[in-house]
């Protein structure tokens, strides 16, 4: 583990020395493992001037070709530097190297080893330190929505550069995720009768998701987690971080995926936010429940809950979420926010 952190610092230590920014210190803040590769990311401070930044490096486990994310990780940051271009919203705008590269590889032979980033720092405080946003004040909420639905509209209407490639959500995620929770109820961590109903509410979701024409207004480019952990509140104004998973998906993914973190009574003002930028189908409400369904299928076939998860949770979650959903039952604006222990 030693010898991998050093060589971690050896190529943030390289990284940084194709930038002007002179002598820095360095700060470990994060690591997200996926199943192909790892992202670390390092809180760059510079000596001289005090000025920060964000250095991200993307790491490949075993033999696998980082090369392969290459167009992926770019396009994420081309994304950024469009956000800072054409809107109102601060984000992480991203430094391009003395080659004009937005990424730059670091190779042992003809091996790839790591593709590093770099992006300016957005100075200020975290909306939320936790994934409740309880207590938090009704006007924060009415910006988060306001500063969401301007990247949707900003998605909706970006032309996308050429070879531009994310990842999607769609109703096929859903399909892969029924078939993954399939495989544990011969383990016994999920009975025949609790598969059945999210095998319907799936297939429901699917079809739902299905019958949605993909518009400028509808469909594109979406955060992908956005919460009050990922909004800075600086100067009175909300600044979204984070764009790791930005993908391509219905907009009201975002706002499902937002919920989850909300209390039931601030989830009003977040509507009331983000419609007086971005305007929501009649029926936003039944999609976004379908959405919320979804999300839920996809955190319960993680392959790290696949693996050691009881699903004792799951029961209760049907109750209180799938049977509505099922009925026609409308919950969106009741159920709590999620408990991250339980799934």
């Amino acid at each position: 583990m030693i010898d991998r952190d050093k060589q971690f610092l050896n190529i943030a230590e390289k990284t940084l020395g194709q930038y002007s920014i002179g002598p820095v210190s360095l700060e470990k803040i994060g690591d997200m493992n996926y199943v192909d590769f790892q992202i670390l990311k390092f809180a760059v401070k510079a000596k001289e001037d005090r000025a920060k930044f964000l250095l991200s490096i993307h790491y490949p486990h075993s033999d696998y070709d980082i090369l392969r994310q290459k167009t992926s990780f770019e396009s994420h940051h081309l994304w950024l530097e469009a956000l800072n271009r054409d809107t109102d919203i601060q984000v992480q705008e991203p430094m391009r190297n003395p080659s004009g590269e937005l990424l730059t590889s670091h190779s042992t032979g003809n091996t790839c080893n790591a593709l590093c980033s770099l992006l300016h720092w957005v100075e200020g405080n975290l909306v939320s330190n936790d994934d409740k946003l309880a207590g938090l004040p009704s006007m924060r909420v009415h910006q988060m929505g306001e500063v969401l639905a301007t990247i949707h509209r900003h998605a909706g209407r970006w032309t996308l550069p050429q070879e531009f490639i994310r990842p999607k959500f769609d109703a096929e995620d859903v399909t892969t995720s029924i078939e993954k929770l399939r495989q544990v109820v011969p383990t016994g961590r999920i009975t025949e009768s609790d598969f059945s109903v999210i095998e319907k509410a799936g297939q429901k979701t699917c079809a739902h998701l299905e019958s949605i024409e993909k518009t400028n207004d509808t469909w594109g480019l979406v955060h992908g987690d956005f919460h009050g952990a990922n909004c800075i509140l600086s100067e009175n104004a909300i600044r979204p971080i984070d764009f790791d998973f930005c993908r391509f998906s219905y907009f009201l993914y975002d706002i499902a995926y937002a919920f989850k973190y909300l209390e039931p009574d601030l989830r009003g003002a977040f509507i009331e936010g983000y419609t007086g930028i971005h305007r929501l189908p009649d029926t936003y409400q039944q999609t976004a429940e379908a959405l919320f369904i979804a999300l839920r299928l996809r955190r319960w076939s993680f392959p790290g809950l696949i693996r050691r998860s009881s699903f004792a949770m799951v029961p209760e979650i049907i109750a209180n979420e799938f049977e509505l959903f099922l009925s026609n039952k409308s919950f969106l604006f009741e159920i709590a926010p999620w408990d991250w222990n339980d799934g």
